[in-house]
C-alpha cells in the first residue's frame, strides 16, 4: 500500500515539475516511516528551485491533528541562501516536541521565508503516538541498610526496572519497584519503557547512599549568663550541621560541626545539633542550666569619720564572699556577709565584694567611700559675763551643723546655726558647750567656760509727787567702786552735786521718772527707776465769742478735768453758777468787757488762771421795708431774714436777700444781723396784696410771652430802648438772670433761655435808670 501511494506520489511529482517549468518551487518529500514518537529528531527533505536570497530560512512546518496548516507549528528550520537561480535538494533537521497529543492525520511541509514559497505536504498522514516522559519519583539520597519504593510518574505498555550497588526486592517490571541499599557509594536506579507502537525510552536516577552520622554534643551544661560557649559535634565526619539553641544564641558556626553560643536568657536552655550525610540526619539534645550571675549590693556608708568604726553588709543565698578593703582594715573575717571596718586617716577608700554562685558565676561591686576629718569647733564670746545679762557666742561659719548646750543659763535667741544668744541666771560658773557636725556626720565638741559675776542693787531716794515745774533731789544708794548713770524723762537734771545726787527739774506731767543705772566693777550692770507723780497745772484756755452785742446772751466754756473752778466778769453779768466749765454772760453797755478763769488742781492745789477781754457792740436799728412794685425791699442790702405772719412772724426759709417776692396777701416783717453778730429787732408789720397775673404789666410798650413759660422767653418792645438791664428773681428774692447793656429793638422780640431754671413764680424786671416794667411769669 505504502509503494503504491510512493510510485503515486512521484507520478504527480513529475506532473509538477512538468508543469512548473521555469518557476520557483519548494517540493517536500514523503517520510520514511508513518509513525513519528515524540521527542523523536530527524530530516525532513525537499527539492527547491530558484534563487533564495541573503537571509533566507528554510523552515519544516507541522499541521494541527487534522492535517490542518491554517495555523502550523514551526518544528524545524534551515538557513540557506544562493547567488542564483538553481534546483537543489534540502534536508530540514526536526525534533518533535513531547507537548503533541495523539493523532494520525498530522501533515509536514516545507517553507522559505526569502522568497516566500510554500511546498507541498509530504503526501501522507502521519501518526504522532501518544507516548509520555516518564520520571521517576523517589528520593535519590538514601541511607545504609534503608529500603526505599522509587515510582514512575505514568504507565506504558512495557517497563523494566534495574539498579547497581543495591538489591531489587520483588517485581521489576511493575510501576513500582522497592530497592534495599547495602552498600556506601553512588549509584543508578534505570527505568527502560517502551510504547505500543514501537516508542522507547528509559529514565534514571542517581543515588547516594550514605552512612547515618553519630550525633553527640561535648560541651558546657552549667553556664553564666552572658558566657560565650563553644560546643563540639562529637561525629565531624558528615556533610551538613545544623545548631538550634533556646535561652542564647549562635555567635558564629551555625552550620559547621564547632559552635559558639552566647548564653543571654537565665534559667533552662537547649542546644540542639542536627547533622546528615546527604540525608542521612541524626539528632542530640542537651540541657543548659543558664545561671544569673551574682550581682553583688553593698549596704553602709559611702562617707565616713576618719578612725571611725563602720559595718558593710551584703545578702544571698548560696553564695560565696570575699571582702577587700582599701584605706581600712577588716577587723574580722573577710569571707561573712558582713564585715566590720576600721577606717584610717582622711583621704579615699574602697570596699570591694567578690560574690560566687554555684555555677562558679562571679559579681563584683565595689563601694568608693569618702573618709573625711572631724570638724575642729571654737567658740568665740565672753568668758566674764553678768548675771540676769545677755552674750552672743558663735563660731566661724561653715557647712557643717551645731548644737548649742548651756549650763548656768539658757538660750534666749538662735540667731543663726552658728550663733546663738545666752540669757546668764545662774551663780557663779557656767558652760557653753558646741557639737558641731559636718556633711559626712563627723563630729566634735568644745567647751567654753563662764564666770558669772553678780549685779548691782541700786536705790534712789528722794520723793516722787510734785506740781508741775517743781524742782527736786535725789541720792543713789553709795557703793564703793560703782559708778552711777542718771537719766530723766518728763523733766531734766539741772545740776550733779557728785556721782550720787542730782537735782531735777519737773517738766511734763505724764511718763516721767527718774532712773539709775549702776556699774560694778566687772562691767556689770541694773537700773531702777522711780516713777514720779506730776501734777499739772490746770488748762485755762477759754472759748467764746470776743465780739459781743449790747444785752444779748454769750457763753464761754472750758475743760472739763479734776479741777476746782471759779469765773468772773467785767462789764457783764453771770447768769446761773459760776464754778462750771458752762458760763453763761449777759452783757451791758456797749465798751469793753472781760472774762477771767481761775483753776486749782488738788490735792497740791497746784492752780493757774487767764482772762479774756470782750468788746462789747450795741444793737443794730430795726429795718423798714419799702414796696417796689412786686417786691418788699429792706434797708439793709444784706444780713436780712424775712417773716410772715400778724401775731406771730414765721420765718420764711431762704429768705434773706435785700428784695423779697411775698406769694401771697399779708403782713411781713425782716430782721437785720449786723458782721459783729448782733441781731436787731423785728421791723414793722408791712401789708402786701397780691395783683393777678394781668395786672402786673405797667407798660403798655413792653410785652412778655408766653406766660406761663416752658423753656424760651420772649420779650417785644413797642420802641427803642438803649442801656436796659434786665432782671429774673426768684421768690426768695434772689436774682437768677441778669443782663445789662442790652438794646431793646421796636417791634423785634429778644429771646431769654429758662432751660435751667426750677419750675415756680418769678419777677421779670426791665430797667432803663429807673424800672419801665415789672412783672410775673411762671416757669412750667
Amino acid at each position: 500500500m505504502k509503494s503504491f501511494g510512493l510510485s503515486l506520489f512521484l507520478l504527480l511529482l513529475s506532473f509538477s515539475l512538468y508543469s512548473q517549468v521555469g518557476e520557483d518551487y519548494i517540493i517536500t518529500f514523503p517520510l520514511e516511516k508513518d509513525t513519528i514518537c515524540p521527542g523523536s529528531s530527524f530530516n525532513l527533505t525537499a527539492t527547491a528551485k530558484g534563487h533564495f536570497l541573503e537571509g533566507n530560512v528554510f523552515y519544516a512546518e507541522l499541521s494541527d491533528f487534522n492535517g490542518d496548516f491554517m495555523i502550523p507549528d514551526t518544528v524545524g528550520f534551515l538557513a540557506y541562501s544562493n547567488s542564483s537561480s538553481e534546483i537543489f535538494q534540502i534536508d530540514v533537521p526536526v525534533e518533535i516536541p513531547r507537548l503533541y497529543g495523539f493523532g494520525t492525520l498530522y501533515r509536514m511541509r516545507v517553507v522559505s521565508s526569502s522568497p516566500a514559497l510554500v511546498g507541498n505536504d509530504n503526501g501522507f498522514n502521519i501518526t504522532i503516538d501518544n507516548f509520555p516522559l516518564i520520571t521517576i519519583e523517589g528520593d535519590s539520597y538514601a541511607c545504609l541498610g534503608e529500603t526505599m519504593i522509587f515510582t514512575a510518574n505514568d504507565v506504558v505498555e512495557t517497563l523494566l526496572w534495574s539498579v547497581d550497588g543495591g538489591e531489587i526486592i520483588g517485581n521489576a517490571n511493575e510501576e513500582s519497584v522497592m530497592v534495599h541499599w547495602n552498600s556506601v557509594g553512588n549509584y543508578t536506579l534505570t527505568l527502560s519503557y517502551e510504547s505500543a507502537l514501537g516508542c522507547a525510552s528509559s529514565a534514571s536516577i542517581d543515588m547516594v547512599v550514605s552512612e547515618k552520622p553519630n550525633a553527640i554534643i561535648f560541651g558546657n551544661d552549667v553556664v553564666c549568663v552572658n558566657d560565650e560557649k563553644e560546643y563540639f559535634a562529637l561525629d565531624n565526619s558528615s556533610t551538613d550541621y545544623e545548631w538550634i539553641v533556646v535561652g542564647g544564641e549562635i555567635v558564629r558556626g551555625a552550620a559547621s560541626d564547632t559552635v559558639l553560643v552566647n548564653w543571654n536568657v537565665i534559667g533552662d536552655g537547649w542546644i540542639i545539633l542536627n547533622q546528615s550525610n546527604n540525608g542521612c540526619t541524626a539528632s542530640d539534645t542537651m540541657w543548659v542550666d543558664v545561671a544569673p550571675n551574682p550581682f553583688p549590693e553593698i549596704t553602709g556608708k559611702e562617707i565616713v569619720c576618719e578612725n571611725s568604726i563602720e559595718e558593710y553588709s551584703t545578702f544571698g543565698d548560696n553564695l560565696s564572699f570575699y571582702w577587700t578593703v582599701e584605706g581600712g582594715t577588716i577587723l574580722e573575717s573577710e569571707l561573712e556577709p558582713v564585715i566590720t571596718v576600721l577606717w584610717g586617716n582622711y583621704g579615699v577608700g574602697k570596699v570591694t565584694l567578690k560574690q560566687i554562685n554555684y555555677a562558679s558565676c562571679v559579681g563584683y561591686q565595689t563601694l568608693d567611700v569618702l573618709i573625711e576629718s572631724k570638724p575642729s569647733p571654737e567658740i568665740a564670746g565672753e568668758s566674764n559675763v553678768c548675771y540676769d545679762n545677755y552674750q552672743r557666742y558663735k563660731t566661724a561659719t561653715n557647712s557643717n551643723t551645731n548644737e548649742w548646750f548651756i549650763e548656768g543659763g539658757e538660750i534666749s535667741q538662735h540667731i543663726s546655726d552658728n550663733e546663738i544668744e545666752v540669757f546668764w541666771n545662774g551663780f557663779e560658773t557656767g558652760l557653753v558647750t558646741l557639737i558641731q557636725t559636718n556633711y559626712a556626720d563627723c563630729k566634735d565638741t568644745v567647751s567654753k567656760e563662764i564666770t558669772i559675776h553678780p549685779l548691782p542693787t541700786p536705790e534712789i531716794y528722794g520723793d516722787a509727787y510734785f506740781c508741775q515745774y517743781s524742782t527736786a533731789q535725789y541720792v543713789a544708794s553709795v557703793i564703793p567702786g560703782f559708778n552711777n548713770k542718771w537719766f530723766v524723762q518728763g523733766g531734766e537734771i539741772t545740776e550733779q552735786i557728785s556721782n550720787d545726787t542730782v537735782i531735777v527739774q519737773w517738766n511734763e506731767s505724764e511718763d516721767v521718772y527718774i532712773s539709775l543705772t549702776q556699774t560694778t566693777i566687772n562691767g556689770c550692770k541694773d537700773s531702777v527707776i522711780l516713777p514720779i507723780s506730776i501734777v499739772p497745772y490746770p488748762e485755762v484756755e477759754i472759748e467764746g465769742r470776743l465780739s459781743v452785742c449790747t444785752l444779748q446772751e454769750a457763753t464761754y466754756s472750758t475743760t472739763k478735768e479734776d479741777a476746782n473752778i471759779s469765773w468772773e466778769v467785767t462789764g457783764g453779768t453771770i447768769e446761773g453758777a459760776d464754778n462750771l466749765p458752762l458760763l453763761t454772760v449777759i452783757w451791758d453797755a456797749p465798751g469793753e468787757g472781760s472774762v477771767k478763769l481761775k483753776k486749782s488742781m488738788m490735792p497740791l492745789g497746784c492752780a493757774d488762771s487767764n482772762t479774756i477781754a470782750v468788746e462789747i457792740y450795741p444793737m443794730p436799728e430795726p429795718p423798714t421795708i419799702t414796696r417796689e412794685e412786686d417786691l418788699l425791699k429792706s434797708s439793709y442790702e444784706s444780713g436780712n431774714q424775712w417773716f410772715f405772719g400778724f401775731d406771730e412772724q414765721e420765718l420764711i426759709e431762704g429768705a434773706d436777700s435785700q428784695y423779697y417776692a411775698p406769694l401771697e396777701t399779708g403782713y411781713y416783717s425782716v430782721q437785720h444781723t449786723d458782721e459783729i453778730g448782733c441781731t436787731s429787732d423785728l421791723s414793722e408789720l408791712f401789708y402786701y396784696e397780691i395783683l393777678s397775673v394781668e395786672d402786673d404789666y405797667n407798660n403798655s410798650n413792653i410785652e412778655i410771652y408766653p406766660n406761663p413759660v416752658k423753656s424760651k422767653l420772649n420779650i417785644l418792645s413797642k420802641q427803642d430802648y438803649d442801656n436796659v438791664e434786665i432782671s429774673i428773681i426768684n421768690i426768695l428774692g434772689e436774682t437768677v438772670y441778669f443782663a445789662k447793656n442790652v438794646h431793646l429793638q421796636k417791634n423785634s422780640a429778644l429771646p431769654v433761655e429758662l432751660n435751667n431754671y426750677s419750675t415756680g413764680i418769678y419777677i421779670v424786671q426791665i430797667k432803663q435808670k429807673d424800672i419801665i416794667y415789672s412783672g410775673k411769669i411762671v416757669i412750667e
